[in-house]
């Protein structure tokens, strides 16, 4: 389990994951209630960090690209 502004790059690393190793498997996501007191910004500062992380790590070729991720929610649907 994720917190719910995590779960893009966790996503996507894991399409990435199951590309790369040619394995098709059905991921379903739960999403947590709260935001982690443990966090010194707010839930949209996070969200904007991970989504500068999700660029940072797609150019490293770690995780799928957003476009990857879209194209695997509609395969399962």
């Amino acid at each position: 389990m994720t917190t719910k502004y995590h779960q893009y790059r966790a996503f996507l690393t894991w399409v990435r994951a199951m590309r790369d190793e040619g394995i098709e498997l059905e991921l379903v996501m739960a999403f947590v209630e709260e935001f982690p007191t443990f966090h010194d910004e707010t839930e949209d500062d996070a969200m904007v960090r991970e989504f500068e992380k999700i660029k940072l790590y797609g150019e490293k070729g770690h995780v799928a690209s957003i476009e990857e991720g879209i194209e695997y929610l509609l395969r399962n649907k």
